[in-house]
């Protein structure tokens, strides 16, 4: 998902897990009919509502993304973007996204992905997949070993479990791209999730937006609930080693 407007001149990136939704549902209603939004492809209109009751943001002149490899799905990294749009737009235009403390980001992550794909994590996986018997069976003994966990609620021994396995090892790994460009910072505004009306209240006055109260989409866990409650001491330390250019580039800490 992404917001390319030509009228407001700005290109909103958006990462995974860090409240995209919400501000697409806030930003499409002010683009023009030319701007290009990156959005859900089953909204049909703006503010649309799905079964789960979240508004949803449909795509809009995306055309020049559709069948593009996109690591984040319809996460579009502002490497594509760039190569998209023109040089002018790309150096003139206001750039912004979202950034997360990757400890907690990681836990919303797992709660998605639990949700979404858990029936397929009960059967495992098909025999294809391996490489021999005895790697296809020690598998399917670490899966089923980790049900019990998950089906009681014991998250820090399955969130464990999940990075030994390196189930989520592909978006994490796509996550700095996100946030850096050729080694660097190239956002001209990064929200931080952790005072995120505060900062998207600042993105609307520096783009001339009426100041929008965002709404409240995807949540998969009490707002109230710690994420450090989810983590072993490995756990911790595996996130810090697999993000630790984010930990660092934007001073976050456990």
């Amino acid at each position: 998902m992404s917001i390319i407007s030509h009228r407001h001149k700005f290109i909103f990136v958006c990462p995974r897990k860090v409240a995209t939704t919400s501000i697409l549902a806030s930003l499409s209603p002010l683009c023009a009919a030319e701007d290009v939004i990156v959005g859900d492809p089953w909204a049909k209109v703006v503010s649309a509502v799905d079964d789960d009751g979240l508004r949803m943001a449909p795509s809009r002149n995306a055309h020049e993304f559709t069948g593009a490899s996109l690591p984040g799905g319809r996460h579009i990294l502002p490497a594509t973007i760039r190569q998209t749009v023109t040089a002018g737009e790309w150096d003139d235009y206001f750039k912004f996204t979202v950034v997360r403390n990757p400890w907690d980001w990681f836990v919303s992550l797992y709660c998605w992905k639990i949700r979404a794909d858990w029936p397929a994590y009960r059967r495992g996986w098909k025999w294809s997949d391996h490489r021999s018997l005895r790697a296809f069976l020690r598998t399917h003994y670490r899966l089923y070993r980790s049900l019990p966990n998950y089906a009681l609620g014991r998250h820090r021994q399955h969130i464990e479990f999940i990075l030994k396995r390196g189930w989520f090892a592909r978006f994490m790994g796509d996550l700095p791209g996100f946030y850096f460009l050729d080694g660097r910072r190239y956002a001209d505004y990064y929200i931080r999730f952790e005072h995120l009306q505060r900062d998207y209240d600042e993105v609307c006055r520096l783009l001339q937006f009426p100041r929008r109260r965002l709404p409240r989409e995807n949540r998969l866990r009490d707002g109230n609930e710690d994420y450090r409650a989810y983590y072993t001491d490995w756990s911790r330390a595996r996130v810090a080693r697999e993000l630790q250019r984010i930990i660092a580039g934007f001073g976050y800490r456990f």
